[in-house]
């Protein structure tokens, strides 16, 4: 007979995972999120890849009233960090140029901190 913790862990697992929300994008899971980078950056974006393989995606909305800008930070596979993104969204507000930027790391802890630090990323007070 199987026990009823057995049964909910079970369940649990079958569970479909919380998404993941970054600057107002959603997806499933940071290689996700790369997808959708992927797909964004072959109709508006410029994207380059720096000397740690690191995939920077420019995405420019132009939108009403005001353009925005969010630039996105995404490792490869081969960072030791991986899977990380980084996202500044740089917007206009009532009181001028403002800047927010979300982080999410899933890789080697120590990895994800020096990571973090070398784009200088701190969460937004809550």
């Amino acid at each position: 007979m199987m026990s009823l913790s057995v049964i909910v862990l079970a369940a649990a697992a079958l569970q479909p995972a919380a998404s993941i929300s970054l600057c107002g994008l959603e997806a499933a899971s940071i290689p996700a999120f790369f997808l959708t980078l992927d797909e964004a950056e072959k109709t508006r974006t410029m994207s380059r890849m720096d000397e740690d393989n690191l995939h920077i995606y420019n995405l420019d909305e132009r939108s009403a009233p005001m353009p925005r800008t969010r630039v996105w930070m995404a490792t490869s596979v081969k960072h030791k960090a991986y899977p990380a993104i980084a996202c500044y969204d740089y917007y206009y507000d009532a009181d001028g140029l403002e800047m927010k930027t979300d982080f999410r790391c899933d890789g080697d802890v120590a990895a994800c901190e020096a990571f973090a630090e070398r784009l200088r990323v701190k969460k937004d007070p809550s």
